[in-house]
């Protein structure tokens, strides 16, 4: 494993290889992945078959593959925890034959999520009121460490949690907020969370449908676990429904 160094020069191996791309989970922009070479985050592993970037996160790294050949995914043996997720249609089994491999190599299955997506137009349930609060980026940042783990939740920096505040892509309480980003057409929830001692009040409802205010009858989509009982009414309730894509999440430690 060794730091990327040189972005123009990564930029131009990505794209080589993505006329081929036989298995991937996507790349960030190129932006994002200039940030990241900046920061001295970026790494990459060897491999004969596309690429295999890992970005430092948190005591651990997060993975990104394009590959023409997926049995590289296999050999990937560094000496760090690695999370890696992957996002399909429900119906294509090639990702869980994939993962499943992998399990079979000392990965473990993490989580499973499901997108929701809900449909430009329509009414909007009642959601109660609520005080709005505006925290600062340490505050958001440690609420979400709460709700999330840090090797599933892809949990914002403090960089990012500003420039959301900044641009006005955070709704607050006092213990909840609901995050989003503007994705082409669509506004997509990045994360919705509350304090254990603030749930039971109605608060995620409330952020829920101030969301759907703001957005002003724009289609609206959000990932939540394929578990998450509480998490799957609640959005159902507002009209969001599966949309048919899915995702899964494996560690290698």
């Amino acid at each position: 494993m060794r730091r990327v160094k040189n972005g123009a020069e990564l930029f131009s191996r990505i794209d080589l290889v993505f006329p081929d791309v036989k298995l991937t989970n996507g790349i960030p922009d190129r932006e994002t992945l200039g940030v990241r070479i900046s920061r001295g985050d970026l790494y990459e592993m060897e491999t004969d078959g596309g690429l295999l970037l890992l970005t430092r996160a948190d005591g651990f790294f997060r993975l990104n593959y394009i590959l023409t050949d997926p049995s590289a995914l296999y050999s990937v043996r560094p000496d760090a925890t690695v999370a890696v997720e992957t996002a399909y249609r429900a119906a294509d089994r090639s990702v869980d034959d994939t993962f499943d491999r992998l399990g079979k190599l000392g990965w473990r299955d993490a989580l499973r999520r499901v997108r929701l997506t809900r449909p430009a137009g329509g009414d909007i349930p009642q959601g109660g009121g609520f005080d709005p609060y505006s925290p600062t980026a340490a505050e958001a940042r440690a609420w979400l460490e709460a709700c999330f783990s840090p090797l599933t939740g892809c949990l914002p920096d403090l960089c990012e949690l500003e420039d959301d505040l900044e641009e006005d892509r955070l709704i607050a309480a006092d213990g909840a907020l609901l995050r989003f980003r503007e994705v082409g057409a669509v506004s997509e929830i990045r994360h919705l969370a509350v304090l254990a001692d603030r749930r039971r009040r109605g608060l995620a409802r409330a952020l829920l449908a101030r969301f759907l205010e703001l957005r002003g009858g724009k289609r609206c989509r959000v990932w939540t676990g394929a578990d998450n009982s509480p998490a799957l009414s609640l959005y159902e309730n507002f009209g969001f429904v599966p949309d048919g894509m899915k995702s899964r999440v494996m560690i290698f430690e």
